[in-house]
C-alpha cells in the first residue's frame, strides 16, 4: 500500500500528523529498511540475574539495605514484566521514589553487571555443578547440613584444589554481615556511615577469627538455610569467650541452581536478565562519508543563484509531496509542527536522492540555521537529536533558512564567551566530559539524587535544595584557598627586603590598581607595595634549609615583586626541653642552631641582608658536605667553615657602615670570640641573638608551625614544600594562585592604597587564624603533593550527619545541651562543636576546658555553639561517673542558660567537687549543688534532675550518656575514653595518636575552616533567606514539639536550636562532598556567565517546574541539568540522546543553550550518529540497546567507526560487509547493514612511580616490566612502564588478579611498596610487605581500572638501571621468557647445563615475526597475498602479529584455517590508545599510529625482534636476510625513497625546505617495510622519545600528515635509523623500472600522478601477484562454504568471489569463539576503481 493510500485512509489530518511525528521520533527504533542500519555491542561475558544487580545497587546505597532486601525476597514465577516489576517494587521497600527512577536506569544499562562477573570469577569451578557453596576457614560446604557441622567445629574436609585463595579471603567489595546492638536496631546491619568506602584498604581479618565466604542466589532454598546458620553463627560469636566469625556473601548464580528438580526454573524471577550474550548500551557509533570533496564548488554563477535560492519562511523547495504526503497542506493545517515536518521531510528526500551540492555561501551561517530550526520546534531536544545526529542528509534544506539580522546578532552577542563550547552541569557543577561515559553520568546523577534527598530530608523546599545545591561551587572553590594563619612578628620573622621603602624598589608604581593592568604570561607585576609577602620556614640543619637561604638570595637579586623573609626553625632546638635551654652555649649547639645564632647577630648588628651573606658564604665553604648529604637531608657545616664565612660577612658589613652602636666597636675576631662565647641569657650581641632563636622557636609552638618546615607562608597560606620541587617553583606557584585573589580583591575595593599595613589587611580579608595545627587543616603530610610518598592514613575525616544516629534533627543528638556566648544563646548558628569527651578524666576535662576558654573569649565566637558528647572509658559506660551524670543534668537546664559556661568551666576545676566525687553521693551533690547555687543557676531544678540519677529514681541521664557512646564509639568510630572535637560533622580525634592537642585558639582556625570548606555562613545564609521568603523549612518532629511548647521565649530558643541543628546538618552534608576545587571553581564562573546570558533565541526548556511545584516542600525534587551545545558538533552528537533518555526516564529539569560556530566554511560535521541507549517498551520492560540508522543515503559510501569510553576495548565478531567501505545500495539486504561488536576487554591502566627516586628523572621507573595473573596463577598479560607518566597498560575482564613484577632484571631490582589496586580512592593505599613482588587488583566496573603502583628499588640497587645491560649480553636477551601462546609447537635448544629445554617462537631466534595491519576488505585481500608470498619466499618458520582492532569478523574466523593450511603461526595484539596522549580522530591516521608509537608495549615482552610489512606488499626473497641484519646499535632499519623516477622529483618534499633543513643530509625512509629490534628499542626507551615528540608536534593540525613516515624521519637525530639497502623496497611510483629486477620486496605504493586502481596496478606490476590471488581467492571461497554449511546458511555465491574455483583439499573448520560470525566475504567493491578504498600509508605529497 503506497503512503497516499494510506493517508486517504485515515480519519482526520490530525492522526495523520501525530502518526508522522511519532515516526520521526521513532526512526532509529523502527522497523528496518534497506537504507537502514543496526549495531549491536555484546560484552563477553553472560547477562547476571536483574534481582542480583538490584541487590548491588542497595548495597551500595547501605548495606543495612542489601541485607534487608536479601532476606526480604520471596521466590515466585511470574511473567517477564510482573518480574522486572516485582524487583523494581521489592527494592522500593528501601529506598525513595526518586531513587527507584535511578535504579531502574541501572538495571536498564546494567551498570552492576561487571561486578557480578567479578564476583562468578571467584567462585572456584568445583562449585559451579551446586547452588550454594560455602567456605569456613577454607574447608568447603554445599549444604546447609554439612555446613552446621563445620561451624560446629565437626570433621573439616580438605581444602579442595582449584580454590585459589580468591575464593576465601575477604575483600573490601565483599557483603559482611555485622551485628549491631539490637537496642539499637533489631535488624543486623553495617552502617554505610563509618564503614571503609567501597574498594577501601581490606579491614583486618583479625586475630583468631573464623573466614567465611557463602556462594550462592538469593531466593534459593539452600542460600536460605545456609545464610541462616552464618548469620546465626557471626551474632553468636560477638558473645563474650567466642571466636569471632566474619561473615561475607557472594551474590552468584551458580550452573546447579537452574534446572530439573531445584529451587530455581527458567520462568523464574531470579533468571530475569540472565542470558548467554549480555547486549549492552553506552556507546556511540558514526558512519562518516567518505572522500566527500565539498571543496569542489561551483562559484562561477554564484550571484545568480543565490539570489534563486528559497527562503526557509517561503516556498517549500518544490517538494510539495514527498513520498505521498503533501508537506504544504500538512504545515497549513499543523503550523505548531512545522520544525518537525520539514526534517521528516528532508529524511525522506536524503534516502532517495544524490546528495545536494552547497554553495560555499550556503556554509556560513549552517550553525545559526540549525539553531532556528531547533529552538522553534514543537519538540526542541528531539529537534537537537535529530540534527545533530543526521545532519549530513539535512545541510541542504537548513541552509536555505533565512536568519533576521537581529536574531543574528542577538544570538552571536549573548553565546560569544561560550562559542563552539560544549559543556554539561548538574545541579549547577561541571561534568568531565573529556572521556564521554555513560557510567560516570549515571554516578553522577545518582549521587546528585542521593544528595537532594539528604537535603530534603532536613525539611528544605524545593528551591532551597537547589539554592545550596548550587553552593557547593562555593564550596570547594573557596577551599582551594588555603587556611590562613597569621604568624607576623617583627620579633621572629626576618624580612629581607621591604618594597615600599627599599631603593631598589622606588621607581616602581606604588597604585594597586596597576595590578589590574594585562601583562604578559610568566611576569610579574613591579607594584613597590608589600602586598605579597613570602616567609620561608626552614631548619638550617638540613639542604633544604640551606637551598632556602639560597631561593631569598635569588629572589632579591632578580627583584621579584615579593617581601622575603625568613623564620630559622633548626629541628634540633624543637627537641630541647625548656630547662636544657637555660644556660645553653654555642658548645651546645648544632650547626644549624649555629648559623642560626650568627644570623641573628648580624642582623641585629646591620640587618638582614648581611646576616644572609653569612650564610651564604658558609654554605659555599661547606658545599662539599652538602653534597655529600645522605637521603635523610641533614648535614653539618664545620667550624672553620662558619668562622670564614662569620668574619668575612661581619668585615663587609663594617664597611657598609649601617653598624649598631654595641657592634661598631667590634672587630670581626673579637664578634667571631664572643659569637663562639653565647649563652642563653648572656647581654651581648651574641647572647641576644642565641635568646631570639629560642624565642622564635618558642612563638612558632606558640603558632603551631614549629614542625612545618621545610614550608613556604605566602600571604598567610601555609604549603609544606615537597621534596623534589624547587623553592623557587613552590614561591612562582603561591604567586600565581594568590594574584587573581588580591587582583579581584582591588577590583571591589577590599584592598585600597590607603592601607598603610597590606600584609595585616590582607590576613583580615581572609579571616587569617592566630594558630596553625595541621590536623585541624588536614595537611600533616607534608608531601602529600608528592607522588612518591604514601600518604599517611589521616584520622580526620568529615560525615554526612543526614541520618539517624548521627543527625542532629532526630534520634540520640537531637536533645543535646548547648553551650553558647552570653547573649547569643537564641541566634541561628552556622557553627557546631561537639566534644566527644570523658569528663572522668583529666584529658576529657581540660579539652572541655580550652573549649571554654575560646567560648568566653573577648574576641569569641558569636557564631558557633558547644555541645558535650560523653564517651567514658571501656566498662564505664553502664556506670557513669557522679560527675558525668551531672554535668549532662546541669546542661538540660531550660533557664539561665547564658551562666552555664562559667558554671561547667567552675565544676571542671574545682577541688572540691572533684573530690567529692570520690566520697559518696551526698557529698558530691552538696558540693555541686552550692557550686551551682554561686554561678546563680536554678538550684532547685538542678537538684530535681540530679535526684532521678543519683537517688536511683531513674536512669534518665544515664541512658542518655549510654545513647551519646554507643554514637561516639559505633558511628563515629571513636575509641571508649577518646576525645575528640566535630565541628560540623568534621571529626578531629585528641588524645591517643594525636600528633598535636587541641588548645584554645585551635577552636578558632575550625570555624575558619568551617566557613572556607563547609560554607557554614552561606549555609545560615540560605536559611535565612527561606524564612524572609515564607518558606520556612518544616523540620523533623516540628509539629509535635510545637503543640507542647510554653512560654513565646522558650519557643524562640526552640526555634533557633532547630534552626542551628538544620545548618549543622546541611554543612556537614555539602562538606561530606567530595569535588575538585578546579571543577568547582569553573562550574562557579559558568554559573556566574549563563546567568548573564539572556539569549531566547538560542535556548529553550524542558521539564521546567511549575509554580506550584517549585515551591512544594519536597515533592517532585528535579535534578537540573544545563547544557551549553554547538548542535553541529560531536559533543552534541553524544550528548543530545543522553539528554533525551534522561528526561523520559528522570524527568529532569533541562536547559540547553545552543553556542554555534560563526561564519563557517566547511560541513562542521560529515558523519551520521547514533547513540546506544536502552528504551522501554509498552510494557515498561528494558529492551536490549543498539545504535540504530534510518533513511542513509544509499550511493554514499560510509566508513564505520566505535565510539566507545576509552576502559572499552571493541571488536567487530559478526558483519556481512565491509565496515570501512558501505555502500547501502550494494548491501542488497531489505533490512539494511546490520553488524555486531564485542567487548573484548577492560582496560587496567595506571601509573608506576618509584618512592625512593632520588632524582625526578627516576621518579618514573621506564622499564619496568609488570604481568597480570589470573586467579589461577597463568600470566593474562604483560606490559612495561613507559617513561611518560609512568604509564602502563593491560587488558582483563572483570575479576581479581595479582598484578606483579616479572621475573628477571625487574624483579631483581624493584619490590612493590603499595597500591590501589584493591580501591577506589587514590589517597587509600594497599600496603606491601617487604620484598613483595605482587599486589592484588579488582576490576569490577564498566570504567575499567586505574591504579597506582608504587615501588622502590631493593636495598643496594638504588644505582642500578633497569635497562642496563648485564655482563654477558643484554637484559632482554637473558630475560627469561614468561609469556608464549599455548598450544604453539616449541623448538629445541640446549641449555647451559646441557639439557634440552623447549623454546616459544619468541624465545626462537630463527623463527621470523612479521607484523601487519589491514583494515576493509580489500587490504585484507591484500594481506593474505602478502602473508602467501613471505610463506613462499621464506625458509624459516614464520609467526605474523596482527593487529585485532580493525580486522573484519571474517579475516578473524578465517586465519585459524589459513594458518592451518600453509603452517605458520600467528597472535592477534593491540593497545588502546593512551589518554594522555593528544588522541587521533580519523581512522587511517589511527592505524599509521600503530605503526609507529607503541612498538615498545605492543607486543610479548619477550618478543625481542619483529618485521612491519605493509598489507599490499609482495615479497620476493628469503626474509631471514633482513631478520639476521646487522643493525649497527640502531634501534630500527627502513629504507630510503628511491630517487631514479624523475617523473615525481616535484613530489619528492623531503628534498626541499623544512624537510632538507631538518634531514641535514639524513636521508628520508619509506614506512611500507621496516625491521625493529625490539630489545634495543625498550632499552633505549625509543618509545617513550617517540611519543613525546609526537604530542609535540600533532598539536599542529599542519604537522606528521603521513604519520608513520614523517615520526621516524623527524625523530632520526635522536632515535637513528639504519638505512636498507635500496633493493629492499621497490615501489614503481619512486623507484622506476631499472632497479625492479633487484627488487626483493615490491610494494604498491600510490601514484599521485596517474591514480591508478590498487588491483590494476597490482596484476600490472607484479607478474605473480595474480597466481597468488587467485589461490587465496580459491581457498578462501572453500572456506567460506564450509562455513556456510556449518551455519546452515546457503553457500556464498561464486560471484561474490570472482570466479574463484573449488579445491579438494582444506583443513576442518576450527571454531574460534565466533560460530555466530557472518561467513560471505565480498570483494565487489575491491574490484572497482579503488577510490572507496582506504588511501595506503603513502599520501599523495601534493596534500602537504
Amino acid at each position: 500500500m503506497t503512503a497516499a493510500t494510506w493517508w486517504k485512509g485515515r480519519a482526520s489530518y490530525a492522526a495523520a500528523v501525530a502518526l508522522l511525528c511519532w515516526a520521526l521520533s521513532q526512526q532509529r527504533v523502527g522497523a528496518q529498511d534497506a537504507n537502514s542500519a543496526t549495531i549491536r555491542l555484546r560484552a563477553k561475558w553472560p547477562g547476571h540475574p536483574i534481582l542480583l544487580e538490584a541487590a548491588e545497587f542497595l548495597a551500595e546505597e547501605d548495606e543495612q539495605m542489601f541485607w534487608k532486601f536479601v532476606e526480604a525476597w520471596s521466590p515466585s514465577t511470574p511473567s517477564d514484566g510482573s518480574c522486572w516489576q516485582k524487583v523494581l517494587k521489592a527494592a522500593a521497600k528501601f529506598i525513595s521514589p526518586a531513587s527507584v527512577q535511578v535504579l531502574q536506569n541501572e538495571l536498564a544499562m546494567r551498570i552492576h553487571s561487571p561486578q557480578l562477573a567479578m564476583l562468578q570469577s571467584l567462585a572456584p569451578s568445583t562449585t559451579k555443578a551446586t547452588c550454594c557453596t560455602a567456605f569456613v576457614d577454607g574447608q568447603r560446604a554445599s549444604t546447609a547440613p554439612d555446613l552446621e557441622r563445620l561451624l560446629q567445629g565437626g570433621h573439616r574436609s580438605p581444602v579442595l584444589p582449584g580454590h585459589s585463595n580468591e575464593t576465601m579471603q575477604h575483600f573490601p567489595f565483599d557483603h559482611i554481615y555485622k551485628y549491631v546492638h539490637a537496642a539499637r536496631d533489631p535488624f543486623p546491619q553495617m552502617h554505610s556511615e563509618h564503614q571503609p568506602p567501597k574498594g577501601s584498604a581490606s579491614e583486618p581479618e583479625g586475630n583468631g577469627a573464623t573466614t567465611a565466604v557463602l556462594y550462592g542466589m538469593i531466593g534459593t532454598g539452600c542460600f536460605r538455610d545456609m545464610h541462616t546458620l552464618l548469620a546465626s553463627a557471626a551474632r553468636d560469636s560477638n558473645k563474650p569467650g567466642q571466636r569471632p566469625l566474619r561473615y561475607a556473601y557472594r551474590p552468584v548464580l551458580l550452573e546447579g541452581c537452574v534446572g530439573e528438580g531445584s529451587d530455581v526454573t527458567p520462568d523464574s524471577c531470579e533468571v530475569l536478565g540472565v542470558s548467554q550474550q549480555l547486549q549492552i548500551g553506552g556507546y556511540g557509533v558514526e558512519l562518516a562519508i567518505k572522500n566527500m570533496e565539498y571543496s569542489a564548488l561551483d562559484d562561477s554563477q554564484i550571484k545568480a543563484e543565490k539570489a534563486a535560492a528559497e527562503a526557509e519562511g517561503g516556498a517549500l523547495g518544490g517538494a510539495n509531496a514527498v513520498g505521498g504526503f503533501d508537506f504544504e497542506r500538512l504545515i497549513e493545517r499543523k503550523p505548531h509542527l512545522r520544525q518537525e515536518l520539514l526534517t521528516f521531510r528532508d529524511q525522506l528526500v536524503a534516502s532517495t536522492s544524490e546528495e545536494q551540492t552547497l554553495k560555499v555561501w550556503d556554509l556560513k551561517d549552517l550553525g545559526l540555521q540549525a539553531v532556528q530550526r531547533i529552538v522553534k520546534a514543537a519538540d526542541p531536544l528531539r529537534m537537537l537529536v535529530e540534527v545533530s545526529q543526521n545532519f549530513p542528509s539535512l545541510a541542504g534544506s537548513l541552509s536555505r533558512i533565512i536568519i533576521p539580522d537581529d536574531i543574528r546578532a542577538e544570538i552571536r552577542s549573548a553565546t560569544q564567551p561560550l562559542t563552539g563550547a560544549t559543556i554539561l552541569m548538574m545541579n549547577g557543577l561541571l561534568l568531565d566530559l573529556d572521556d564521554f561515559d555513560m557510567t560516570g553520568i549515571q554516578q553522577q546523577i545518582r549521587q546528585e539524587v542521593r544528595l537532594m534527598e539528604s537535603l530534603a530530608s532536613t525539611g528544605l523546599h524545593q528551591a532551597d535544595v537547589h539554592t545550596v545545591l548550587k553552593a557547593r561551587a562555593e564550596v570547594a572553590s573557596s577551599s582551594d584557598a588555603e587556611v590562613r594563619i597569621d604568624i607576623t612578628s617583627p620579633l621572629h620573622v626576618h624580612f629581607l627586603n621591604d618594597l615600599e621603602s627599599d631603593e631598589a624598589y622606588e621607581y616602581w608604581p606604588k597604585q594597586l590598581r596597576d595590578l589590574l593592568q594585562p601583562m604578559y604570561p610568566g611576569r610579574m607585576p613591579s607594584i613597590a607595595r608589600n602586598i605579597f609577602n613570602a616567609v620561608v620556614l626552614l631548619d638550617p640543619d638540613t639542604k633544604e634549609g640551606l637551598s632556602g637561604f639560597e631561593m631569598a638570595t635569588d629572589v632579591l637579586e632578580r627583584q621579584w615583586p615579593i617581601r622575603v623573609g625568613l623564620m630559622l626553625l633548626p629541628a634540633v632546638t624543637l627537641k630541647r626541653q625548656a630547662s636544657v635551654t637555660d644556660g645553653l652555649d654555642w658548645s651546645q649547639l648544632s650547626s644549624g642552631e649555629r648559623l642560626a645564632v650568627g644570623f641573628n647577630m648580624l642582623e641585629d648588628a646591620f640587618g638582614a641582608s648581611d646576616g644572609l651573606q653569612f650564610v651564604m658564604r658558609a654554605a659555599e665553604q661547606a658545599a662539599p658536605a652538602v653534597m655529600s648529604a645522605g637521603e635523610d637531608n641533614g648535614i653539618t657545616v664545620p667550624e672553620w667553615a662558619l668562622e670564614k664565612a662569620f668574619k668575612s660577612a661581619w668585615h663587609g658589613a663594617l664597611k657598609g657602615g649601617q653598624a649598631t652602636e654595641a657592634a661598631a666597636t667590634l672587630n670581626p675576631a673579637a664578634a667571631w670570640q664572643q659569637l663562639v662565647e653565647a649563652k642563653a641569657g648572656k647581654e651581648t650581641l651574641a647572647g641576644e641573638a642565641l635568646d631570639a632563636m629560642l624565642a622564635a622557636v618558642d612563638f612558632a609552638q606558640q603558632r603551631g608551625v614549629a614542625r612545618a618546615a621545610p614550608a613556604l607562608w605566602f600571604n598567610g597560606a601555609l604549603q609544606a614544600k615537597p621534596s623534589r620541587r624547587p623553592w623557587q617553583q613552590l614561591l612562582a606557584y603561591s604567586m600565581q594562585t594568590e594574584m587573581p585573589r588580591i587582583q579581584e580583591a582591588v577590583y571591589y575595593a577590599q584592598l585600597k592604597d590607603e592601607e598603610e599595613d597590606l600584609l595585616a589587611a590582607v590576613l583580615k580579608m581572609n579571616d587569617a587564624a592566630s594558630r596553625y595545627n595541621a590536623r585541624i587543616t588536614g595537611s600533616s603530610d607534608a608531601d602529600s603533593d608528592d607522588l612518591t610518598t604514601s600518604p599517611a592514613a589521616s584520622a580526620v575525616r568529615q560525615l554526612s550527619l543526614s541520618k539517624s544516629p548521627l543527625s542532629p534533627l532526630s534520634g540520640p543528638l537531637q536533645s543535646l545541651g548547648y553551650l553558647h556566648k552570653p547573649g547569643t544563646e537564641d541566634d541561628l548558628k552556622p557553627i557546631t562543636h561537639w566534644l566527644v569527651a570523658d569528663v572522668a578524666s583529666q584529658a576529657g576535662r581540660q579539652l572541655m576546658l580550652e573549649a571554654l576558654q575560646h567560648l568566653s573569649s573577648a574576641s569569641g565566637p558569636e557564631g558557633s555553639r558547644l555541645a558535650l558528647l560523653h564517651n567514658p572509658a571501656s566498662g564505664d559506660a553502664n556506670q557513669p561517673s557522679l560527675l558525668t551524670i551531672a554535668l549532662e543534668a546541669a546542661l538540660q537546664l531550660p533557664s539561665r542558660r547564658a551562666k552555664l559556661p562559667s558554671f561547667v568551666g567552675a565544676a571542671l576545676t574545682s577541688t572540691d567537687v572533684l573530690a567529692a566525687s570520690e566520697n559518696g553521693v551526698e557529698r558530691f551533690q552538696q558540693a555541686f549543688l552550692e557550686l551551682a547555687g554561686a554561678a546563680g543557676l536554678n538550684e532547685a531544678a538542678l537538684r530535681a534532675a540530679l535526684d532521678q540519677d543519683l537517688r536511683n529514681k531513674s536512669t534518665r541521664w544515664s541512658s542518655r550518656i549510654q545513647a551519646q557512646a554507643r554514637v561516639c564509639q559505633q558511628d563515629f568510630s571513636i575509641p571508649a575514653g577518646a576525645s575528640a572535637v566535630i565541628t560540623n560533622g568534621r571529626i578531629v580525634p585528641v588524645g591517643p595518636g594525636a600528633e598535636e592537642g587541641v588548645v584554645a585558639e585551635d577552636f578558632r582556625l575550625m570555624e575558619t575552616w568551617a566557613k572556607t570548606h563547609q560554607l557554614s555562613t552561606r549555609v545560615v545564609e540560605i536559611i535565612d533567606a527561606a524564612l524572609a521568603g515564607d518558606r520556612s523549612p518544616r523540620l523533623p518532629g516540628q509539629t509535635s514539639r510545637e503543640a507542647s511548647e510554653g512560654t513565646s521565649d522558650e519557643a524562640d530558643a526552640l526555634l533557633s536550636s532547630d534552626l542551628s541543628n538544620l545548618a549543622l546538618t546541611v554543612s556537614s552534608i555539602l562538606a561530606s562532598q567530595t569535588l575538585s576545587p578546579q571543577v568547582a571553581a569553573r562550574s562557579l564562573r559558568l554559573g556566574q556567565v549563563l546567568g548573564q546570558i539572556s539569549a531566547p533565541s538560542s535556548r529553550f526548556e524542558v521539564g521546567a517546574p511549575d509554580a506550584a511545584s517549585a515551591e512544594s516542600s519536597t515533592v517532585g525534587l528535579q535534578l537540573q541539568i544545563t547544557a551549553v551545545l554547538n548542535p553541529l558538533s560531536s559533543g552534541a552528537q553524544r550528548i543530545a540522546p543522553v539528554l533525551d533518555f534522561l528526561r523520559a526516564t528522570l524527568r529532569p529539569h533541562i536547559q540547553v543553550l545552543l553556542a554555534p560556530q560563526m561564519d563557517l566554511s566547511d560541513l562542521p560535521l560529515k558523519t551520521f550518529y547514533s547513540y546506544a541507549l536502552p528504551r522501554l517498551n509498552e510494557e515498561g520492560l528494558p529492551e536490549p540497546p543498539d545504535a540504530s540508522f534510518s533513511s542513509l543515503p544509499p550511493s554514499k559510501t560510509l566508513t564505520l567507526g566505535m565510539d566507545v569510553p576509552k576502559s572499552w576495548l571493541v571488536e567487530p565478531v559478526a558483519a556481512v560487509h565491509d565496515l570501512d567501505n558501505i555502500r547501502l545500495e550494494d548491501v542488497g539486504d531489505p533490512e539494511g547493514l546490520r553488524a555486531e561488536f564485542e567487548l573484548e576487554a577492560l582496560l587496567l591502566s595506571g601509573s608506576c612511580v618509584d618512592i625512593a627516586a632520588r632524582r625526578q628523572d627516576e621518579v618514573t621507573p621506564r622499564g619496568v616490566q609488570l604481568q597480570l595473573v589470573d586467579g589461577g596463577g597463568e600470566v593474562v598479560g604483560d606490559t612495561l612502564v613507559m617513561s611518560n607518566l609512568g604509564y602502563f597498560q593491560l587488558k582483563a575482564y572483570p575479576g581479581v588478579f595479582q598484578l606483579q613484577l616479572a621475573p628477571g632484571r625487574t624483579r631483581q631490582l624493584y619490590t612493590i611498596q603499595s597500591s590501589t589496586g584493591v580501591t577506589e580512592d587514590p589517597q587509600i593505599q594497599g600496603e606491601g610487605v617487604e620484598g613483595n613482588i605482587r599486589t592484588p587488583v579488582v576490576l569490577s566496573g564498566w570504567q575499567g581500572k586505574s591504579m597506582l603502583l608504587r615501588a622502590r628499588k631493593r636495598p643496594g640497587q638504588e644505582d642500578e638501571d633497569v635497562l642496563d645491560e648485564q655482563p654477558g649480553g643484554s637484559v632482554w636477551k637473558s630475560m627469561a621468557s614468561w609469556l608464549g601462546p599455548k598450544g604453539e609447537q616449541k623448538q629445541k635448544a640446549k641449555a647451559a647445563d646441557g639439557r634440552e629445554v623447549e623454546l616459544s617462537p619468541e624465545e626462537d631466534p630463527e623463527t621470523i615475526h612479521i607484523f601487519t595491519v589491514a583494515s576493509g576488505h580489500l587490504y585484507e585481500r591484500l594481506q593474505k597475498i602478502m602473508v602467501l608470498s613471505a610463506l613462499r619466499q621464506t625458509k624459516h618458520r614464520i609467526k605474523f602479529w596482527f593487529i585485532k582492532n580493525y580486522m573484519s569478523p571474517q579475516m578473524k574466523r578465517f586465519l585459524p584455517h589459513m594458518a592451518a593450511r600453509y603452517d605458520f603461526l600467528y597472535e592477534f595484539v593491540t593497545y588502546k590508545w593512551p589518554d594522555w596522549l593528544h588522541q587521533q580522530t580519523e581512522k587511517q591516521r589511527i592505524i599509521w599510529a600503530y605503526k609507529i608509537l607503541f612498538l615498545d608495549v605492543l607486543f610479548p615482552l619477550s618478543l625481542r625482534k619483529v618485521i612491519f610489512a605493509d598489507a599490499d606488499q609482495i615479497m620476493r626473497t628469503d626474509l631471514a636476510h633482513l631478520w639476521h641484519m646487522d643493525l649497527q646499535g640502531a634501534p630500527y632499519a627502513y629504507t630510503p625513497f628511491c630517487d631514479n623516477n624523475k617523473d615525481m622529483e616535484g613530489f619528492r618534499f623531503w628534498k626541499q625546505g623544512f624537510w632538507k633543513d631538518h634531514l641535514r643530509g639524513k636521508p628520508y625512509h619509506i614506512s611500507a617495510l621496516y625491521v625493529v629490534d625490539l630489545a634495543r628499542f625498550r632499552q633505549m626507551a625509543a618509545g617513550d622519545q617517540l611519543r613525546v615528540i609526537y604530542d609535540q608536534l600533532s598539536k599542529d593540525p599542519n604537522s606528521l600528515s603521513n604519520l608513520d613516515q614523517d615520526l621516524p624521519n623527524y625523530a632520526q637525530h635522536s632515535v637513528p635509523i639504519f638505512s636498507l639497502p635500496q633493493e629492499w623496497l621497490w615501489c614503481e611510483t619512486w623507484c622506476g623500472n631499472a632497479t625492479k629486477p633487484s627488487a626483493k620486496t615490491i610494494d604498491l605504493c600510490n601514484n599521485p600522478l596517474t591514480k591508478e586502481p590498487k588491483l590494476a596496478q597490482a596484476r600490472r606490476i607484479v607478474p605473480e601477484w595474480t597466481a597468488l590471488d587467485e589461490e587465496v581467492r580459491r581457498y578462501t571461497q572453500q572456506v567460506e562454504d564450509a562455513f556456510a554449511a556449518q551455519d546452515g546458511a546457503a553457500p556464498v555465491p561464486d560471484s561474490l568471489l570472482q570466479g574463484a574455483s573449488s579445491e579438494s583439499s582444506m583443513p576442518e573448520p576450527v571454531a574460534d569463539g565466533h560460530e555466530s560470525s557472518c561467513s560471505s566475504q565480498s570483494d565487489a567493491n575491491c574490484l572497482q576503481d579503488g577510490s572507496s578504498a582506504p588511501k595506503d600509508h603513502q599520501h599523495d605529497p601534493t596534500e602537504l
